[in-house]
């Protein structure tokens, strides 16, 4: 069983007369109390830019603030939206997030940027996360990388926040295939993969483990998918790492990766192998991988400006402060 959470950072102008707002907090509590009153859906929303301590504070739909994301007009507010924990295979979780986007259309006018993206946390449900799970994935993700890249659109490429595993990892840099997958063999422990993938416990990486040193039911996340405006392409954005990570923790061996070729067509083949009875849903990647074929090796991202390095610096303890979607995997312990 695989258990999302989705966190939608989003450029939000609220439709005349609707949300009329003196700042961000104000927007945000004015926001998830209109969303309450208007969803049909099974999960209402609060607002937490300041805290929030209410009852549901797990199992609704959260608003917040984020430090990096740019507006494009004066009278958009730039907020996160992250999701109650969801359920994979019932495809419930599909529901949820057409009736997210059902909702917000009625409120909002949405907008992205390059400094907007879409990240997906995943877990085994109540079953801890084992080293041989963790080293499945490692071998997919490394193999399948540069397919990745190639779907990645532009704005996720070479960026600071969704680092590549290998190229910008000193850990695997300069390595062979055969050198990088004896090194995830090497690991004997989940805390091995977390320092391997993530250079340390550094979360910015396109694959994040750093959550998993938090529990052994805490999550792995997908940090690539760029910032979505409609709900088929926050469908698609959160089909694609959920059915990889399916399909991953299948493969065995290497050789089993190795029917498949290291590209986009590869990797689309890969995610059909094995799909999820009444999960997978293939119609769902079409805006993906349309149009999209072979490999791209990414481009190491090289020194920050001093602009990025003091940004990176004011999201870091902001992201080490809220851990929202953290805690509402915790509560599964």
């Amino acid at each position: 069983m695989v258990l999302l959470g989705v966190e939608i950072e989003i450029l939000l102008a609220s439709r005349p007369d609707e949300l009329e707002a003196s700042d961000l907090n104000d927007f945000a509590e004015l926001f998830s109390k209109a969303f309450s009153a208007e969803t049909t859906g099974r999960f209402r929303m609060h607002a937490d830019v300041y805290g929030y301590n209410g009852p549901n504070a797990l199992v609704e739909w959260t608003v917040t603030d984020n430090a990096t994301l740019d507006t494009n007009q004066d009278d958009q507010w730039p907020v996160e939206i992250i999701s109650p924990i969801l359920r994979y295979e019932v495809g419930y979780w599909r529901q949820d997030v057409s009736q997210l986007w059902d909702t917000l259309n009625l409120l909002c006018l949405a907008d992205t940027n390059d400094s907007c993206s879409t990240h997906v946390h995943m877990s085994l449900g109540y079953e801890p996360w084992g080293v041989h799970h963790l080293k499945r994935i490692g071998y997919c993700v490394i193999y399948f990388e540069n397919a990745f890249e190639m779907l990645a659109p532009e704005e996720r490429r070479q960026n600071e926040y969704a680092k590549s595993n290998r190229h910008d990892n000193p850990r695997f840099l300069g390595k062979s295939d055969d050198e990088c997958y004896r090194m995830i063999d090497a690991c004997t422990s989940v805390s091995d993969i977390v320092h391997l993938f993530n250079n340390g416990e550094d979360r910015y990486f396109a694959w994040n483990f750093t959550n998993l040193l938090q529990g052994g039911i805490m999550t792995v996340e997908f940090r690539r998918g760029p910032g979505v405006t409609t709900e088929e392409a926050c469908l698609s954005w959160v089909e694609l790492p959920a059915s990889f990570i399916q399909v991953a923790c299948k493969m065995v061996t290497i050789s089993d990766l190795n029917r498949y070729p290291a590209t986009v067509e590869g990797l689309l083949s890969f995610i059909s192998e094995f799909p999820e009875p009444g999960a997978y849903r293939p119609q769902n990647l079409a805006t993906i991988f349309e149009g999209k074929s072979g490999s791209l090796v990414p481009t190491p991202i090289g020194e920050l400006s001093a602009s990025s390095q003091e940004r990176l610096a004011r999201k870091k303890p902001r992201d080490d402060l809220k851990g929202l979607m953290a805690k509402k995997f915790l509560r599964l312990l």
